[in-house]
């Protein structure tokens, strides 16, 4: 498969409706029928470069094959933490190619260059992705539609690999 290209949604919204539904598929229990979100609403809201929300899709052959976002808040159970990487999702059919670990890092740049220097995230405890990236767990439990899931922080230097 060819590299991705990470491209700002705001700079291709016509990826906004194949999104939702990946979204409706991957998360029903809020995107889909009778859930309490709009992801299409969600996903247009995130089409900005310099001010949060900012979402990044990874795109192959015009395609978008996974996206990750920069948000204000996401976990209303931690409203004092701020900003979020929040809405990571993957093709499920290039899950584990890398893919996610490039919007994460994306995401982490985002937030350096918008002047913060933390950054949270709302996720199993075992996310691999998110602990080899230095991320490290604040607080377990968090309450979500599914299952309660662990608070991680990366602490932000400015430095990447």
């Amino acid at each position: 498969m060819a590299q991705p290209d990470l491209v700002y949604l705001a700079d291709a919204p016509d990826l906004v409706p194949a999104l939702a539904q990946a979204f409706a598929a991957e998360w029903p229990e809020y995107y889909g029928p009778g859930g309490p979100g709009d992801a299409a609403a969600n996903l247009t809201d995130s089409c900005n470069r310099d001010r949060l929300p900012i979402a990044v899709a990874a795109v192959v052959d015009g395609r978008a094959v996974g996206t990750a976002a920069l948000k204000e808040s996401s976990m209303a159970s931690h409203p004092h933490l701020r900003p979020w990487l929040a809405a990571i999702w993957v093709d499920p059919a290039q899950r584990g190619t890398g893919i996610g670990g490039a919007l994460v890092a994306r995401i982490e740049r985002e937030a350096i260059r918008l002047g913060f220097s933390q950054i949270h995230c709302g996720s199993e405890p075992e996310s691999k992705m998110l602990l080899r990236r230095g991320w490290k767990i604040i607080s377990g439990g968090a309450p979500t539609l599914r299952d309660p899931v662990a608070i991680f922080r990366k602490e932000l230097d400015g430095q990447f690999e």
